[in-house]
């Protein structure tokens, strides 16, 4: 610095420092808010598969049919982000499908894999949840 003020060089200096950390903040704030959205659609996810959690304990008591339409019933999650639960594998306790045996040779505990597909602003996003059912 002169008598009459800052150079040039120091100006431009101090402009890219101030430039270097905007876009720092920036950059971090956008993760931010990115991570903040993801987190509002895993806990729907969550929610949902709690939801249809407790549809499946009660259809298990009942049968393959009524487990058929406890996952085709929609999953409410409280906002709106659009999930789609899908079941990739039920099984009992000695490996056997549920759908294909009869509810009188079913033991429990049972294996439920669900698939959940959700929806965020950006992707679209598939968690497999596994679940150990005890009717």
């Amino acid at each position: 610095m002169t008598a009459r003020g800052f150079t040039l060089v120091e100006v431009l200096v101090a402009l890219t420092l101030f430039a270097v950390g905007m876009l720092g903040t920036g950059l971090f704030l956008v993760r931010g808010l990115h991570a903040a959205a993801l987190t509002t659609a895993q806990t729907a996810t969550l929610h949902g598969t709690q939801d249809v959690r407790e549809r499946l304990r009660a259809a298990l008591r009942q049968g393959p049919e009524t487990l058929r339409r406890a996952l085709a019933a929609p999953v409410p999650t409280g906002i709106d982000t659009p999930v789609r639960v899908t079941l990739i594998s039920a099984r009992d306790d000695l490996g056997r499908p549920l759908l294909d045996t009869p509810v009188a040779r079913w033991r429990p505990p049972y294996h439920v894999v669900l698939r959940v597909t959700y929806s965020d602003p950006r992707t679209q996003r598939t968690l497999d949840r596994h679940l150990v059912l005890a009717p």
